[in-house]
């Protein structure tokens, strides 16, 4: 800002492509300050940058520029697969004698993750239905994913079901966007109906 003695400052603002500033000229007497908002697009995942360039009538300094960058990045993509969306699936623990079930694993990801993608928090889980015998071996917990995926041990107590019966269970897995991540939010669940004939 000009300080006194000294005339009006007079000047106006031009910004790159993937911002926006106010239009129209402005004048900052001896003394003032102006603020003014700087906007960026954020329609699509993309390294932005450029400068905002200030045009005054400074007879020493007639151009200023200001550096601007950001970094837009897409929603994560929680999947129980990794190279396509799959948002219901089904687990089978097959037929078996008591005693006789093997533990099964799901595996959850961030589909298709790359560098401007949030990511995956698993931050939630939940099993109902099938008398209870339905489990995470070592009981559930939150993930953060990027690459790579995220492994649930899961087993079926098969000690005093009743024989010739199938149990059945929905595991719902509760998912968003890395929170530290401005516009983070809620995403789509995923959903695994799980099955056992005793």
């Amino acid at each position: 800002m000009p300080t006194a003695p000294a005339e009006d400052l007079t000047y106006s603002m031009t910004t790159p492509s993937d911002f926006g500033a106010p239009g129209g000229s402005f004048v900052l007497g001896p003394g003032e300050d102006n603020d003014h908002t700087v906007t960026m697009d954020t329609g699509s995942a993309a390294n932005r940058f450029g400068n905002l360039e200030i045009s005054s009538n400074d007879l020493d300094d007639p151009t200023w520029y200001v550096n601007l960058s950001g970094r837009v990045l897409e929603h994560a993509s929680p999947s129980l697969a990794q190279l396509s969306i799959v948002l219901h699936s089904t687990l089978d623990f097959g037929s078996h004698q008591a005693g006789a079930f093997s533990d099964e694993t799901l595996s959850v990801y961030n589909e298709t993750f790359f560098e401007l993608q949030a990511l995956l928090e698993v931050y939630d889980a939940s099993i109902v239905g099938g008398d209870g015998r339905f489990s995470f071996i070592g009981g559930f917990s939150p993930v953060t994913l990027g690459f790579g995926a995220g492994e649930y041990p899961l087993a079926f107590d098969s000690a005093g079901a009743v024989e010739d019966s199938t149990y059945t269970a929905t595991l719902t897995f509760h998912n968003r966007d890395d929170q530290t991540i401005a516009g983070a939010t809620l995403l789509n669940f995923l959903i695994v109906t799980q099955s056992v004939h005793r």
